[in-house]
């Protein structure tokens, strides 16, 4: 009886987002909610609910109203995953493995059976499993770089951390706060404005995407978002605090700075600590901005395409997507329109997937003490995380593709 029940609740769940086409606007069945929109009902009853699951609170803390999610459902992860899980229906967006696995009901730029932008939870791509990722399954664990000297605080994170179903000021649902820090939203006056000017920290270099962010009821047909083929915007206004590098500091708020006292938890104490510089222009590597007057030995590598050519077959290629400047370069990617070069910026994403990775860690990037490094010493990676680090290439190679040493 129980397992007919749950199958009506999931056939009606389908028949419903199925039905939600019309009413669509920028994310589908997520934001923009225009004022006849059917989308509320794809997974909400307002006196039926069947998922015990309690709404976030955007400033830290969760409610103990209920959610009113249609839906048996007892996590968040479970809920995102009745869509976005492995051949789920209801989104092609496939987090768990990864993968873009079906045709869109909406136009989009993605291919489908390639790997996400973000990566994936389980896996990258099916068949590579995943070597780290961030937790989205509601457990603690430690957020390195979050507070101020120590290598980090315990944090719980599932899928509601980072992302608000209903929308944002931000690409991809990003939250307008996250761990008690303002990174978007509206401006204006709330409690009259029905529809406020967006003040986005995160935009998108996608065909249609509003450079100015995402209004709250303002429909986007010309929107086509690029899930396999990452497209990523600049920081609004050059702005050196946004970006997707002032969103992630949110949490790893010690690596917004380019060196400070720091306990790293591997094992050097708390010194100074100095860190790769993030949300510039490669143009900072060059004297007066000249491509051809490297502050170092030689140019760095900014179009991966010739990368590959030099290295054929050895090295698979791996994208390691720069920001670009939305307003001059727009258009479908295959025309040729956005061409890396020292203008575009390096952010937390050119050389981390979000998500999750499968790239592998051996030799020197594997060791057990990152302070006296003896190969593959370790378990996965050098500490304090251990791991791939959600790193896009194999060992240091997010290196080497940019500065050809």
């Amino acid at each position: 009886m129980r397992k007919r029940f749950f199958l009506a609740i999931m056939l009606a769940f389908i028949s419903l987002i199925a039905l939600a086409g019309p009413a669509e606007a920028n994310f589908a069945i997520h934001g923009n909610f225009v004022a006849d929109t059917d989308s509320c009902a794809g997974c909400h009853r307002a006196h039926t609910a069947t998922s015990p699951i309690t709404w976030a609170d955007p400033w830290g803390g969760r409610s103990t109203r209920s959610a009113l999610l249609l839906s048996t459902a007892t996590t968040v992860q479970q809920f995102c995953n009745t869509c976005h899980g492995t051949d789920a229906p209801g989104a092609s967006t496939n987090i768990v493995d990864g993968i873009f696995d079906t045709t869109s009901s909406r136009p989009t730029e993605s291919v489908v059976g390639a790997v996400l932008n973000g990566g994936g939870f389980s896996d990258v791509g099916r068949g590579n499993p995943s070597t780290s990722t961030h937790m989205v399954d509601g457990s603690a664990g430690t957020a390195w770089g979050a507070g101020t000297t120590g290598p980090g605080v315990p944090m719980s994170l599932d899928c509601s951390t980072c992302h608000d179903v209903h929308g944002t000021s931000n690409y991809r649902l990003l939250k307008d706060v996250v761990n008690g820090h303002r990174v978007g939203g509206y401006g204006g006056n709330p409690a009259v404005d029905i529809d406020p000017p967006p003040q986005p920290f995160v935009t998108s270099n996608e065909v249609g995407y509003p450079q100015g962010g995402f209004r709250l009821h303002e429909p986007y047909p010309g929107y086509l978002p690029n899930y396999t083929t990452a497209r990523y915007g600049r920081p609004p206004g050059g702005d050196p605090t946004k970006g997707i590098t002032g969103w992630c500091i949110a949490c790893h708020e010690v690596y917004a700075k380019k060196s400070s006292p720091y306990d790293a938890g591997d094992g050097g104490g708390g010194g100074v600590r100095h860190r790769h510089p993030v949300n510039v222009p490669l143009s900072n590597w060059y004297v007066g901005g000249d491509p051809t007057r490297p502050a170092g030995d030689r140019v760095l590598i900014v179009d991966q395409t010739a990368w590959q050519r030099a290295y054929g077959d050895r090295v698979p290629f791996v994208d390691l997507p720069l920001e670009h400047d939305g307003s001059s370069e727009s258009g479908p990617l295959s025309s040729g329109s956005q061409v890396n070069g020292i203008g575009d910026y390096i952010g937390c994403l050119t050389c981390h997937r979000a998500h999750g990775t499968a790239a592998k860690m051996s030799g020197y990037a594997n060791v057990a003490d990152s302070m006296n490094p003896s190969p593959n010493t370790g378990s996965g990676g050098v500490p304090p995380a251990k791991d791939s680090a959600l790193l896009r290439a194999d060992n240091r190679g997010v290196c080497e593709r940019c500065h050809n040493k």
